[in-house]
């Protein structure tokens, strides 16, 4: 059976390795998506004080997987900003752009 971390591309860059220490794919790519966005207004937020570390729309408590779950079940964007009338659209992308 093949090892998967070894395939990662930077596992093996020394220059790469010293400054980030990859312990996963799914570690770097949430290390990738947090750190590209952080020139943006950040809306995803990973806390371990708040939900347990689970990534959240930031300033708020609202897991990303549950917007997930709602876009999933068949929730409009309308329906979701009803639930939630103090995330926005943006919010929800965001979140759809988190979990590829």
């Amino acid at each position: 059976m093949m090892d998967v971390e070894s395939l990662h591309p930077l596992k093996n860059n020394p220059l790469i390795s010293e400054c980030l220490p990859i312990k996963s794919i799914r570690e770097f790519l949430l290390y990738k998506y947090v750190n590209q966005n952080m020139s943006d207004e950040k809306r995803i937020s990973i806390d371990p004080e708040i939900c347990h570390g689970k990534p959240c729309i930031k300033g708020t408590r609202i897991p990303v997987s549950l917007i997930l779950e709602m876009i999933e079940y068949g929730l409009s964007f309308k329906e979701i900003l009803e639930e939630y009338p103090h995330i926005s659209v943006e919010d929800i992308k965001a979140c759809s752009i988190f979990a590829k």
